[in-house]
């Protein structure tokens, strides 16, 4: 028989949002920090660290620029899995399944709100690909 404090519920989200808080209230670094894998339209796999930005009965909410590697990989095959791994609390949470674009005005006001040199950022780095200095 096997542990029922290791079930999950009926209700996972229930589950997840509950030990979301405990690690944000355990104040740890990045709590929200994630291993997102994703493949590409052969199969082959690339994994990196994102944050999440919400998440609800919907889903779980990251941002990327379309044109990164994560992005063309998304495009095409949107599938994905992605891990937090709490190491404080013992506990780790692994979510799969279809990756589903957020609509335009909500990416839109994402990027607004994000501080200047973010966005500078984003616009003048070539996704995915090094560029020769700030300067640039």
């Amino acid at each position: 028989m096997s542990d029922p404090k290791y079930q999950v519920p009926e209700e996972p989200l229930r589950m997840f949002t509950e030990w979301f808080e405990e690690a944000v209230a355990s104040d740890m670094n990045l709590p929200e920090a994630m291993a997102l894998a994703t493949a590409d339209k052969q199969g082959i796999p690339s994994a990196r660290m994102v944050l999440m930005k919400d998440f609800s009965e919907r889903g779980l909410v990251f941002y990327t620029n379309f044109e990164s590697r994560k992005g063309r990989d998304l495009e095409a095959n949107p599938r994905a899995a992605l891990v937090f791994h709490w190491k404080e609390l013992k506990k780790q949470v692994r979510v799969e399944g279809k990756v589903n674009r957020l609509d335009e005005g909500t990416t839109d006001t994402y990027f607004a709100s994000r501080p200047e040199g973010s966005r500078l950022g984003a616009w003048a780095s070539p996704q995915s690909r090094e560029i020769p200095g700030r300067e640039t």
